[in-house]
């Protein structure tokens, strides 16, 4: 005699279809959320004046750690936008010697 519900391995091949189907619209909301935010950041950007910028100076420093030696960037740019110039100085991230590597 049946009692007209499914046998436990058919609920259990809903149940994991169903849960494959909730992470399957999850993340298609979740690139369909990124892809607004990167169109909305890059129509922003497309409204930002242009500059031109001129490096001043630029020098490879060495420094010391130890037994180590490193380098590092440091550079002086400027740029002008509307009536105002500004300067920036941009340091870079040091690296091992060339020997090192």
């Amino acid at each position: 005699m049946t009692t007209g519900s499914a046998p436990k391995s058919q609920l259990m091949w809903r149940g994991i279809v169903g849960l494959l189907g909730l992470v399957a619209g999850l993340c298609t909301v979740f690139a369909l959320v990124v892809t607004v935010a990167e169109g909305w950041q890059e129509h922003a950007q497309a409204q930002w004046p242009e500059a031109k910028a001129h490096i001043e100076k630029y020098y490879l420093h060495q420094s010391s750690r130890g037994r180590r030696d490193r380098y590092y960037i440091d550079c002086r740019l400027s740029y002008v936008v509307g009536a105002e110039e500004f300067v920036a100085k941009v340091y870079s991230g040091s690296v091992p010697a060339p020997t090192v590597w």
